[in-house]
C-alpha cells in the first residue's frame, strides 16, 4: 500500500516539475518573442524616416589678382 502511495506522488511530482518547466520555457519563449518584435518595429522607424541631404560647404575660390580689379590707389601711385 505505501509503495503504490509513493508510486502515485512521485508521479505527481514529476507530472508538476513538467508542467513548472512548460510554463517558465514558454514565458521566456514569449518574452524573447516580444522583444523581437519591439526591436524590429524600431528598425522600421528608423527606415521610415528618409536621410536629410547633407550640404557639402565648398572652400571659397580665393580671387586672383587681376588688371582690371586693380584698386583705385594703384593708378594714384602710378602718377
Amino acid at each position: 500500500m505505501c509503495s503504490v502511495l509513493l508510486q502515485s506522488l512521485s508521479i505527481k511530482k514529476s507530472d508538476e516539475y513538467v508542467h513548472l518547466t512548460m510554463t517558465t520555457t514558454t514565458k521566456t519563449t514569449t518574452k524573447k518573442k516580444k522583444k523581437k518584435e519591439k526591436k524590429k518595429k524600431r528598425k522600421r522607424k528608423w527606415k521610415k524616416k528618409k536621410k536629410k541631404r547633407k550640404r557639402k560647404w565648398k572652400k571659397k575660390k580665393k580671387r586672383k589678382w587681376k588688371w582690371k580689379r586693380r584698386p583705385t590707389e594703384y593708378f594714384k601711385c602710378q602718377l
